[in-house]
């Protein structure tokens, strides 16, 4: 949120500053959402997983078509976004059994913190080497070439991405629970 008037100005695009702010909302509901995830992979019950998907992927795409042939342009990718990640959040919260408490404990969130730290450096490492390219390239090229950038670099790993993502996301609750 804060960074965005800088993000703006490095690619010369003032409108990235609301773009990005209102993106921005995405994350605290995608980690409410990613509770509910990580309570469904444990409990091995990936059927809901499913089916929250599914549904916010239908209903989101509705309104990302709605809102693009009204001609908001990037503001129905936006709004399809944030719309995604609301709806798997509230029909998860409808699906899923687990409700969070109002309890908070310090010695118990320690450990958790520590791992979580270096996991997110780790990930942050990860995304920013994986990121670099198109970082350069959307500074010194057009949107539209740095489009075709992605979506041509995107193609050749989409089977093998999705097979990992499935396999890992499958694979570590039950090897977890043996």
């Amino acid at each position: 949120y804060f960074i965005a008037p800088f993000i703006a100005k490095f690619y010369g695009y003032s409108e990235l500053v609301s773009i990005i702010r209102v993106l921005g909302f995405s994350l605290p509901i995608a980690s409410v959402s990613s509770i509910q995830n990580a309570y469904i992979g444990r409990m091995l019950d990936f059927r809901k997983n499913f089916i929250a998907s599914l549904i916010s992927s239908i209903l989101s795409g509705f309104i990302g078509v709605y809102f693009a042939l009204k001609g908001r342009g990037v503001w129905a990718l936006v709004i399809q976004n944030l719309f995604n990640s609301f709806v798997i959040c509230v029909v998860q919260f409808f699906i899923v059994p687990w409700r969070p408490k109002l309890c908070f404990s310090l010695k118990q969130s320690t450990p958790l913190l520590k791992f979580g730290a270096s996991s997110l450096g780790s990930d942050l490492l990860n995304t920013i080497f994986n990121q670099i390219n198109a970082f350069v390239i959307g500074k010194w090229y057009t949107p539209e070439q740095l489009a075709y950038y992605n979506k041509g670099g995107s193609f050749p790993g989409l089977i093998h991405n999705n097979v990992s993502v499935i396999v890992a996301s499958v694979m570590f609750p039950v090897f977890s629970k043996r």
